[in-house]
């Protein structure tokens, strides 16, 4: 949970975790192969690719400046 990291209550929207996965999966982003599944009433979300990490995605020209 985030107050257990930062000790401090903090929410962030649906509206903010869906754009930022629909960020991670864009070109722009990290090209993410990211999908979803319901178990009942929740969705989750998760990598396709098990070996798949953005701490491998070279940064761009724009991130080295």
């Amino acid at each position: 949970m985030l107050s257990n990291h930062y000790g401090t209550e903090s929410s962030v929207s649906r509206k903010q975790i869906i754009d930022d996965i629909n960020f991670m999966k864009s070109e722009a982003g990290y090209d993410a192969p990211i999908e979803s599944y319901k178990d009942g009433r929740k969705v989750y979300y998760r990598y396709s690719d098990p070996e798949f990490s953005i701490l491998k995605t070279p940064l761009n020209p724009a991130e080295l400046t």
